[in-house]
This record gives structure tokens, C-alpha cells and sequence, in this order.
């Protein structure tokens, strides 16, 4: 039974939000990918400064280095807009109306293009005002022109709505759990003409909150009645829903950016599959797989989206909610694994990562458990990086910085590995020409000796790393650092 064309607009104007994953970007097309491309590339050279070309302010926190040395750019308002000046008179931003473009019009297009990298988990510029490029940004930059398509599907295809890139508009969407790209690639095969206009995008998509079987059926139907009225009775329903300009234009920039695939192509207001085998086969194995993740900081879902996988392993998942205080998620996640072995296994790892939350509460409250002297810093809790979260960033009596990260089940090359990545990430934003020094803490009975030659490996005298060994709940603590 056909729907009565009051309910047709009611289903636009009666939802109270509808998601449009590029807000406030500019409109995007096979065209201007080279000067995507190109943008990242010039922000990716210019992102290392040399000493002896840093403000007179800066220059005393890297006293101690060669003034030839590169250290990270620090991006501020003057260094962008020397950059964009930069980038306009060797003609990478070309005017794309016959009337040349102002100055403001260019600098415009420049963030534009920045919104872009962070949405798409390619690159941004962080808190600390340096220029973090992502993996998938790295792979990005890497890859010759004929790839740049299917690398920017990966990246649409990991995108979930909501996330914390909305910024202060997060809070207002909360009801969404949709991966848009994927839930439209899977509608338009369900569709007897297998495209999509803007108005039916507008219209039927975008107030969807769901990314299940159930919302798809719905709005395909809802979609082939629409198609089967006359021309003046859709108008008519477009006209009576209201739809305003900004929606239209969000709706174009998400059809656009859909567009620049190999799978769906954009042309005259229709995105329009060309690859149905394609097409076919993210659908049946990747969306089935996509596990929708509450993220609560930008930097951990940025970490996620900017990753080069598609699919994140249950553990990480429920090791990412108890971090993060979400234990009744973590909970949901395990119970609802099918498979027994698997479901018993992760039970085990949950109840270890409860148990290592509590002692990381504990140091929290206590860090002389692990040195004297030792206090977290402001936040030092899961304290964000570009790179992850630390466990425990904190301060010795010298102000140095210390890492301190528990082992979690991670292998012991991957403990060391990450430790020091976190203490390089510490280096290069916050502690500028100071020592950072790194803490392991592994549970008691768990030192190996593959760790200690990590460690040994380092060979420094001041043993920038240490192991210290513990009770599961904190009580003494012995240092086992050789």
C-alpha cells in the first residue's frame, strides 16, 4: 500500500536531525581530487621547521639543538596564511569561477580542504598547533592518481555517523548509528533504478538513525512510491517538506564526495552506481563486519578512521570501552559474540581488563605506588595523543615527563613499541628539549625475558624505560629494570 503524500514530506520535516557527513565543505568532484591531493602534500612539506627559523619565543625550548635541526612546525594563524599565500602564487589553488577569486576566497578553500582531511581521518592539525597525518593519510600522499579513488572509499567506508569530529554538535545526534556510505551503497542496489537523486537523498536518507535491514526496506519503498508519482506531485512534496538551501547544499557535498569512487559515480544531481560488483562485495563483506563504536574524544575515533584497516577485533573494542569508563558497553560487546570459544575467551579478557583498570584507578590516586616524587599531570588519565591514549602521563621531581603504560596482554614487542611511540609523540608537542622517560607495568609473575632484551635494547644509561612489577591490585612495587 502506497503512502499518502503528506507522509512523504513528514518523513523529512518530522525528523528532528538528519546527518549530512560534510557540513560547511566545499562541493567536491573527480576533478578537484588532484587539488585535494596536492594541498595535503604541500601542508606534509611544510610541516618541519629548521631552528634557527623558529620565533625568538620558541627557540629556548630547543637550546640544546643544531640550528639546522627540523623540529615540528607549529601552526599558527600567521604561519597558515604565510602557507596559503604561499600556495596561491605557485598556482595550486586555481579559481574555479571566470572571475578571479579574492584572497579570502582562497584562504576559504584552504579550510575547506582542512575540514575535508579531518572528516576523512586523513590529517589535522592538533592541540598542540602541529600537523598530525594519519596512516591512511600517509598512504594517501604515497599513492600514484589512479588509486586516489579507491583510498578515498576506504576511508568513506570506515566512516560512522554519529562521531566526535561534529564537535559541539555531537551531543544533537546521538540517536544515529549508521555507517553512511555503506548503508547507501546498500539501498541503491535494493532500488529498481539503481541511482539517487538529491531530493530523494534529502528526503528519505538522511533522517535515517539506523543502519539495519528493517531502515532500508522502509526507505526503499518510501523511494519507489516517490518514483511513481507524476513530476508535479513530487515537486509538490519537495515544496511541502520544506527543504531548505544549507540542506541541499550538505546533501550535494556528501553525494559529491560519494561520487569520487570506483564504485558510485556523481553527475547531474544523481549519484548513479557504476560498479555493481563492486558494490556487491563491500556490502556483503565489509558491512556485515562494521562494528558501530561510541567514541568520546576526537582522537580516539580519529584514530580509528585514520587507521588502514576496516574491521577493529573485539578485544580492542571492549579494551577501548573500559578505558574509557563505558565497562556496561564493553559487556554488551562480549555478550553478544555467537561463537562459544570466542565469547569464553573475551569474558577472560574482560574480567583481566576490570581487574587492570582497577590498578590503573589506583596509580592514579596514588603515584608514588610506582617513584617517589612522581604526580600525574592535569588529565594525565588515557591522556589523548595523535597516537592513542596513555594509560598515565605523569611528572618526576625533575618536571621530565614519564610515560607509564601497563602491558594490558600486549605482546612484549608491541608494549615497548607503543611506550615509545607515546614518549616520541611527549617529545615532539609538550616536553620540547626534555628527557621523557617511559614506566611498563606489567602484572606480577608476567616479566619475560623477550621484555627485558626489549628493554635492554635500548641502551641508554638512564634507562628512559623501566619495568615495574605489581600485585593485580596495587600494593608494593618492585622494579625489575636490569
Amino acid at each position: 500500500m502506497r503512502l499518502r503524500l503528506s507522509q512523504f514530506s513528514q518523513t523529512y520535516s518530522g525528523a528532528t536531525k538528519h546527518w549530512y557527513i560534510f557540513p560547511r565543505a566545499q562541493y567536491f568532484n573527480e576533478d578537484n581530487l588532484k587539488e585535494f591531493h596536492t594541498v595535503l602534500t604541500f601542508f606534509q612539506k611544510d610541516q618541519y621547521i629548521k631552528v634557527k627559523d623558529l620565533p625568538i619565543a620558541q627557540m629556548e625550548f630547543f637550546h640544546d639543538l643544531n640550528p639546522h635541526d627540523l623540529v615540528l612546525r607549529e601552526w599558527t594563524t600567521e604561519t597558515k596564511r604565510s602557507i596559503q599565500k604561499q600556495m596561491i602564487d605557485q598556482g595550486i589553488i586555481k579559481p574555479r569561477a571566470e572571475k578571479k577569486q579574492s584572497l579570502a576566497d582562497h584562504l576559504a578553500n584552504i579550510r575547506n580542504h582542512i575540514n575535508l582531511f579531518k572528516k576523512l581521518g586523513l590529517a589535522y592539525f592538533n592541540k598542540q598547533k602541529h600537523l598530525f597525518i594519519s596512516p591512511s593519510g600517509e598512504r594517501f600522499l604515497a599513492a600514484t592518481e589512479a588509486d586516489w579513488p579507491e583510498l578515498l572509499e576506504n576511508q568513506l567506508v570506515k566512516l560512522q555517523f554519529h562521531n566526535p569530529s561534529l564537535e559541539r554538535h555531537v551531543q544533537q545526534y546521538q540517536q544515529f548509528r549508521i555507517f553512511p556510505y555503506l548503508f547507501t551503497l546498500k539501498l541503491i542496489l535494493s532500488l529498481r533504478r539503481r541511482s539517487l537523486d538529491v531530493d530523494e537523498f534529502t528526503l528519505f536518507v538522511t533522517p535515517t538513525t539506523d543502519g539495519k535491514d528493517a531502515d532500508i526496506e522502509r526507505v526503499r519503498s518510501m523511494i519507489e512510491d516517490f518514483r511513481s508519482l507524476s513530476k508535479e506531485a513530487r515537486t509538490k512534496i519537495v515544496n511541502h517538506a520544506n527543504i531548505t538551501m544549507p540542506h541541499i547544499t550538505n546533501s550535494i557535498v556528501s553525494l559529491g564526495l560519494f561520487g569520487c569512487t570506483p564504485t558510485l559515480t556523481f553527475k547531474k544531481n544523481r549519484l548513479i552506481l557504476r560498479n555493481t560488483k563492486r558494490a556487491r562485495w563491500l556490502v556483503e563483506n565489509l558491512y556485515t563486519k562494521m562494528r558501530f563504536i561510541e567514541y568520546v574524544r576526537f582522537e580516539d575515533w580519529f584514530k580509528y578512521v585514520g587507521d588502514t584497516r576496516f574491521e577493529i577485533p573485539s578485544q580492542e573494542i571492549i579494551e577501548y570501552y573500559v578505558d574509557t569508563g563505558q565497562t556496561e558497553k564493553a559487556q554488551r560487546v562480549v555478550s553478544c559474540i555467537d561463537d562459544i570459544r570466542e565469547k569464553k575467551s573475551l569474558d577472560e579478557i574482560l574480567d583481566k581488563l576490570f581487574k587492570e583498570r582497577l590498578l590503573e584507578e589506583a596509580l592514579e590516586k596514588n603515584p608514588s605506588a610506582l617513584e617517589y616524587g612522581l604526580v600525574l599531570v592535569k588529565n594525565g588519565r588515557q591522556f589523548p595523543t595523535d597516537v592513542s591514549n596513555i594509560d598515565l602521563l605523569m611528572q618526576d621531581m625533575d618536571n621530565h615527563y614519564v610515560v607509564v603504560e601497563l602491558k594490558k596482554g600486549k605482546t612484549e614487542d608491541n608494549v615497548v613499541g607503543q611506550t615509545l611511540r607515546y614518549m616520541g609523540w611527549i617529545r615532539q608537542n609538550l616536553s620540547k628539549a626534555k628527557v621523557v622517560k617511559g614506566i611498563i607495568v606489567i602484572a606480577k609473575g608476567e616479566v619475560t625475558t623477550k621484555l627485558e632484551m626489549a628493554i635492554k635494547g635500548l641502551q641508554d644509561t638512564q634507562q628512559l624505560i623501566r619495568l615495574k612489577e605489581v600485585p593485580i591490585t596495587v600494593g608494593s612495587v618492585r622494579d625489575v629494570s636490569l
